[in-house]
C-alpha cells in the first residue's frame, strides 16, 4: 500500500519485458464514504517479475479527498505510443457538486512525468470510466458511457485523436438507454482493424441490465457497426 490506506483497482497495465511491469492504479491517504476508495492515479512497476514492488509517479491532477470533500481521479486506461511516450485517459469525478470527467495525460518520458494534454470528455456526458486502444495507424480510441441526459435516451460514444492532444467528432455508437446506468466500456482492436466496444447497457429503467458489444470499424475505414 506504500504511504496510501486505500485503493481502487481496474486491470490496466503494460508489460515491457518478462520481468517488468508498469501498473496504473489509484489511492487516497483517508478512507472515503460509500466505500467508493481512490484519490490520485498512481504507477506502480516491478523489474522482478513480480517480487517487489515501487510505486514511481503521480499520473492525474491532485486531488484531496476527504469525508467531506469527495474528489477523486480514478479508473485509467493507458497505451503505450512509442518506446518513450504513455498516454492515460483518466476518470475523474466529484460529489459536492456532482460532476464528472475524463482528462488525457501524456508521459514523454515512460511514465516518470505526466502533463495535461486535453480533456476530450467533459461534465456533459456525466461520470463514466474510459476505455482506451491504439490502432494500427497509430491513432487512439477512446470510448465511453454517455450518461447525463437521465430523460433522454442514454449512449456509448467514443472519440478519436492523432496524439492525445486533440480529438475528433464524437462518434454514437449505441442508443436508445433507458437509464444512467450504463458504460464502463472495455475494448479490443480486432485483427481486421474492427473494434469490440464492450459494455453494460440497460435498455429500459425497469429492466435488468446486460453486457452488451458493439463491433465497429473507424471511420477512416468504414462507419458501420453491429451489436450483440
Amino acid at each position: 500500500m506504500f504511504d496510501l490506506v486505500s485503493c481502487q483497482l481496474r486491470t490496466d497495465y503494460l508489460v515491457e519485458d518478462k520481468n517488468t511491469v508498469l501498473a496504473f492504479w489509484s489511492g487516497s491517504k483517508v478512507a472515503l464514504k460509500r466505500n467508493e476508495n481512490g484519490g490520485m492515479v498512481y504507477t506502480v512497476k516491478t523489474t522482478d517479475g513480480g517480487l517487489t514492488w515501487t510505486k514511481e509517479a503521480r499520473v492525474s491532477r491532485v486531488v484531496e479527498p476527504s469525508e467531506q470533500k469527495h474528489d477523486v481521479a480514478l479508473m485509467p486506461a493507458t497505451v503505450r505510443v512509442s518506446p518513450t511516450k504513455l498516454v492515460c485517459c483518466i476518470r475523474n469525478l466529484t460529489a459536492y457538486p456532482k460532476k464528472g470527467w475524463i482528462e488525457c495525460r501524456v508521459s514523454l518520458d515512460n511514465g516518470q512525468t505526466w502533463e495535461l494534454a486535453s480533456t476530450p470528455v467533459g461534465d456533459e456526458a456525466g461520470t463514466t470510466p474510459p476505455a482506451l486502444s491504439r490502432l494500427a495507424d497509430g491513432r487512439l480510441v477512446l470510448s465511453y458511457g454517455y450518461r447525463k441526459p437521465i430523460n433522454s435516451p442514454t449512449s456509448i460514444r467514443a472519440k478519436i485523436s492523432d496524439d492525445g492532444a486533440t480529438w475528433g467528432e464524437e462518434l454514437i455508437l449505441r442508443t436508445g438507454g433507458g437509464d444512467e446506468d450504463i458504460g464502463y466500456t472495455r475494448q479490443v482492436v480486432r485483427p481486421d482493424g474492427k473494434i469490440v466496444t464492450i459494455y453494460y447497457w440497460q435498455e429500459d429503467e425497469k429492466a435488468e441490465r446486460d453486457i452488451a458489444a458493439t463491433i465497429w470499424m473507424p471511420p477512416a475505414q468504414s462507419k458501420t457497426m453491429s451489436h450483440k
